[in-house]
């Protein structure tokens, strides 16, 4: 189990012979799913392209000139994951950080403070 800036995350390993989860193939970003930082966008689409995985690439256009990569695909339960290249954007936290405790100095991508 992970924990940091409040958040909580666990792997749940499912038994053989279980049957799998009613869920769909679609890839639809906007639809639940979990994301991780990738440092090569490149070496991951070759990967998927070598393992036959279906996979969804989007480009979209962020703040201040800044442009994220993204790769979309499904786990073998069904799930969908994201794959970015998100280091590129720059947080802003809104009005809520006077209630949470973020370690700065641990934070990448950068947190811009005093807006």
């Amino acid at each position: 189990m992970l924990f940091n800036y409040g958040v909580g995350i666990h792997l749940v390993h499912k038994e053989d012979g279980e049957p799998p989860l009613d869920v769909s193939d679609h890839l639809d970003p906007m639809n639940n799913h979990i994301s991780f930082q990738c440092e090569d966008m490149n070496a991951m689409e070759k990967r998927l392209k070598e393992k036959n995985i279906k996979y969804m690439k989007r480009t979209v256009d962020g703040q201040e000139g800044s442009v994220i990569d993204q790769l979309f695909f499904n786990d073998p339960d069904g799930f969908m994951i994201e794959m970015c290249n998100c280091e590129n954007i720059k947080l802003v936290p809104q009005r809520s950080l006077d209630r949470i405790k973020l370690p700065l100095d641990r934070h990448n991508p950068p947190v811009e403070l005093g807006q």
